[in-house]
């Protein structure tokens, strides 16, 4: 494990952001990155703004669901302030993970993929998370916290809840990385895509998740808040919308509206789809 504190000077010095990070506040200890994020927005904090953590005392993934989150890895948020109608928000977590993945695989070699909805895995095994919150007026979003969550030098092996389960760059590398290289190269590459959306919609980003997608022909089964079956992942239709194949047609699921995704062995019979 990494025992070494994080040096932001070091990360202001290389980032080469427009906007992601140039606000930073690092801190050894906090209940949870999104929460401290969602206070500094109160407060004023700029787009961009970045709040990162040694450990969380309460980190949490999707619906409340508990994160492990202990020394050496990134548990880092980012403060989003579009002007954009509320669902926008839906598309945030698929920015995180996609922009992690490429971070990944272009920097360290590391054939990380992006799994529905908000996760990066290699090889099937989470390496890390992504949680969007919100605050929004009306139908208006005034600010959301992109909780990132990764795990950097962290012996996954030895947290028995997720040792099945997870992975971490400790292990897939065999030594520890240097996080401040990493937290740099990932704020510039969800930065980047963030800001590709921003100016010309989503075709560029789902162009590269195709490509960096782990979730489509897996078997899924899907509950959300009004109705659970079981199916084929087979598309996005847009980030914040998937495409699942079932025996009785496509169905169409907004990620607002998901509750669990549970993956299946690819070895299970697929069921029947009606070409549609």
């Amino acid at each position: 494990m990494d025992s070494q504190r994080l040096d932001r000077d070091s990360i202001l010095r290389d980032l080469r952001t427009h906007c992601f990070g140039r606000s930073l506040v690092i801190l050894d200890e906090s209940s949870s990155t999104n929460d401290v994020a969602a206070s500094t927005a109160e407060d004023g904090a700029p787009h961009g703004a970045v709040v990162i953590a040694e450990t969380q005392r309460a980190g949490r993934g999707r619906l409340g669901r508990a994160w492990y989150s202990p020394r050496g890895g990134i548990w880092m948020s980012i403060l989003i302030r579009p002007k954009r109608a509320l669902s926008f928000s839906d598309s945030l977590p698929l920015v995180g993970a996609l922009g992690l993945a490429k971070t990944l695989g272009l920097n360290w070699r590391v054939r990380a993929a992006v799994r529905w909805p908000n996760d990066v895995v290699v090889d099937g095994r989470k390496i890390a998370g992504v949680l969007v919150e919100s605050k929004s007026k009306g139908n208006e979003l005034i600010y959301a916290t992109l909780g990132i969550g990764i795990n950097a030098n962290v012996d996954t092996s030895k947290i028995e809840p997720i040792r099945d389960s997870s992975t971490s760059l400790l292990t897939i590398l065999g030594t520890p990385i240097n996080r401040e290289q990493l937290i740099v190269a990932t704020l510039l590459d969800v930065e980047a895509i963030y800001e590709s959306i921003q100016a010309s919609g989503e075709s560029a980003a789902l162009e590269c998740l195709g490509d960096l997608d782990w979730s489509r022909g897996k078997l899924v089964n899907v509950r959300t808040v009004d109705r659970d079956f079981v199916g084929v992942f087979d598309s996005y239709e847009s980030l914040g919308r998937a495409r699942i194949r079932t025996a009785s047609g496509l169905e169409r699921v907004e990620t607002s509206a998901l509750v669990s995704v549970d993956y299946k062995s690819d070895q299970m019979k697929r069921p029947q789809a009606n070409k549609r």
